[in-house]
């Protein structure tokens, strides 16, 4: 059973109001939800950072710029929503996947999906706009 207090939005952090055509950005969404800048911001600074575009990314570490960073918590994502991401903003990294938590509201493209996967590590961002 799912705790419904944990809010979900499903966004695309922007994407399709620029008519933006990208494959594999989850790491540019999570960074502009993250930090609450626009799209193309984020995705500038992924480019900075080695992506390539339509590509996933294999090194996360442009997270350690923004955030600290927290590793293997042993938790689904539910729980560490719940207990620990649950203010402040936060990228969440779990198997080939991540997404942002502002104020333990869950903003990917299918929120709903990530719940019991379990966190492999995350980054509390350290500023960001509000």
């Amino acid at each position: 059973m799912h705790n419904k207090s944990i809010g979900m939005i499903s966004t695309d952090s922007g994407r399709s109001e620029l008519n933006f055509s990208e494959k594999n950005d989850c790491t540019v969404r999570a960074l502009a939800e993250a930090l609450e800048i626009p799209y193309l911001t984020a995705y500038g600074m992924m480019l900075g950072s080695g992506r390539k575009r339509n590509r996933g990314v294999r090194s996360l570490a442009v997270y350690n710029t923004v955030g600290n960073r927290h590793d293997r918590p042993n938790m689904t994502v539910e729980n560490y929503v719940k207990y620990i991401a649950n203010s402040g903003n936060w990228i969440i990294n779990i198997r080939g996947h991540v997404f942002a938590v502002v104020n333990g509201v869950i903003k990917d493209l299918h929120p709903e999906m990530t719940l019991n996967c379990h966190v492999i590590q995350s980054w509390r961002i350290i500023e960001a706009k509000s």
